[in-house]
C-alpha cells in the first residue's frame, strides 16, 4: 500500500512540473504582450498628443488672424467715422460760408454808408443806432468765422489780393498794397472774398529819390557858399 502511494504521488508531482512550467511559460508570454501593448498604447498616445498640440497651434495662428482682422476692421471703421466727420464739419462750415458771403455786400453798403456821413452828424442817436446794428452783424459773422483780411502796408499776395489799379511801372520789383478798395475776407483759413486793392512801389523807396536829391541840393548850396567865401577873403586881401 505504501509503495503503491508513493509511486502516485511521484506520478503527480511528475504531472505538476510540466504544468507549472507551461504556466510560467504563459504568464512570460502575457506580460511581453502586455509591455508591447502598453509601448504600442504610448506610442499611439504620443501621435495623439502631437496631433493634438498641432491643431492647437493651427487654432491659435487662426485665432491671431482673427484677432488681426477684427483689428484692421476696427481701425478702418475709427477712420471711416473721422473721416464722416471730418466730411460733415467741411459740408456744415461751407454752407455757412455761402450764407455768410452773401451778407458780405450788406457789410460793404453799412461801411459805404458810414464813411460818407460827415463827422459832425454822427452825434444823431438813429446813426449811433446804424452804427450799433452794423457792428451787431459784423460780430455774428466774426463769430461764424469770418476774418477780414489785413491788407495796410502788406507786400502783394495774389492768394489774398486782387490788383484794381497800380501804381508806377511793372519793373518786375517787389510792389506792396498802397490802397484797400475792397475789404477782403477769409473764413476758416479759406479765402471768402479777396481783397481789391492798389500796389505800388514801397513807400521808402519812393521816398528816397527826393530825398538824395535834396542832399545833393544842400551839398550844392554848400560848395557854393564856400566858394563865395573863398572869393570874398581873396578880395579882402
Amino acid at each position: 500500500m505504501a509503495s503503491k502511494k508513493a509511486k502516485k504521488d511521484k506520478a503527480t508531482t511528475t504531472e505538476a512540473e510540466p504544468k507549472s512550467e507551461a504556466a510560467a511559460a504563459d504568464a512570460s508570454d502575457g506580460a511581453s504582450d502586455s509591455a508591447d501593448s502598453a509601448a504600442q498604447d504610448a506610442t499611439e498616445l504620443t501621435a495623439d498628443l502631437a496631433a493634438v498640440q498641432e491643431a492647437l497651434a493651427a487654432k491659435d495662428e487662426e485665432l491671431q488672424q482673427v484677432r488681426e482682422a477684427l483689428a484692421r476692421a476696427r481701425a478702418d471703421f475709427s477712420n471711416y467715422r473721422r473721416r464722416t466727420q471730418q466730411e460733415q464739419e467741411e459740408q456744415g462750415k461751407f454752407a455757412t460760408a455761402l450764407l455768410v458771403a452773401e451778407f458780405l455786400p450788406i457789410l460793404d453798403n453799412f461801411e459805404r454808408a458810414l464813411d460818407t456821413i460827415p463827422r459832425e452828424l454822427r452825434f444823431f442817436s438813429w446813426l449811433q443806432g446804424i452804427d450799433l446794428v452794423h457792428q451787431m452783424a459784423r460780430s455774428v459773422l466774426e463769430k461764424r468765422g469770418l476774418e477780414p483780411i489785413d491788407t495796410h502796408e502788406k507786400p502783394f499776395d495774389p492768394n489774398y489780393h486782387e490788383v484794381v489799379m497800380r501804381e508806377g511801372e511793372d519793373d518786375g520789383s517787389d510792389v506792396v498794397v498802397l490802397e484797400e478798395l475792397q475789404k477782403g475776407y477769409v473764413m476758416h483759413s479759406r479765402v471768402l472774398r479777396p481783397s481789391l486793392v492798389k500796389v505800388g512801389p514801397p513807400p521808402q523807396a519812393a521816398e528816397a529819390a527826393p530825398e538824395q536829391d535834396e542832399v545833393t541840393t544842400i551839398d550844392a548850396e554848400t560848395t557854393s557858399e564856400s566858394e563865395t567865401q573863398a572869393e570874398s577873403a581873396s578880395e579882402q586881401s
